[in-house]
């Protein structure tokens, strides 16, 4: 059973890692233009798998999910500040699923609810299989390139927005 919203928030931790605060620098964007993909994924599809697929397989350099609609018959997630992934059973209710992807690799957030209606998310982790349907819609950012760099603050990869080469 999902934890309640309430209850997987209660938890005290001790292994949560603290990000310092480092003084305040520029924020880096790109304008773009915008062009869009609908797609819909099929039962037992992964959706973390196929979503990358498709943006390799299509030379995709900057994408950003705009709207998901469907289900899953599991997930795996992680949590905040938790080290390790937690399979939640299904059938569950895709509220919402957000993230940017490039050539580099993806990263994604994923609201469910349960047939109860409890809902809890997390960073999408492979696992996450379709049971009826998901239904996507991608935004391609036509003039922008997304690649993923260790980050000295946080330690981990992090997104670096560019312009394209045809772009400055």
């Amino acid at each position: 059973m999902i934890p309640s919203f309430a209850q997987a928030h209660s938890e005290t931790t001790t292994d949560s890692v603290a990000v310092p605060m480092t003084k305040q620098v520029s924020v880096r964007f790109v304008e773009s233009s915008l062009q869009t993909l609908a797609l819909r994924l099929s039962p037992g599809m992964d959706i973390k798998e196929e979503l990358e697929r498709i943006v390799k397989e299509r030379h995709i350099n900057a994408a950003a999910v705009l709207t998901c609609v469907g289900s899953l018959r599991e997930a795996v997630v992680r949590f905040a500040n938790k080290p390790k992934d937690t399979v939640l059973g299904g059938p569950l209710e895709i509220v919402s699923l957000t993230g940017t992807f490039g050539q580099d690799g993806s990263h994604l957030h994923i609201a469910l609810s349960n047939g109860e209606g409890t809902t809890i998310g997390g960073h999408v982790l492979a696992g996450c299989r379709v049971y009826t349907t998901a239904e996507i819609v991608l935004g391609i950012l036509t003039d922008a390139v997304f690649t993923r760099e260790q980050d000295s603050v946080s330690t981990y990869k992090e997104l670096v927005v560019r312009p394209t080469a045809h772009k400055k």
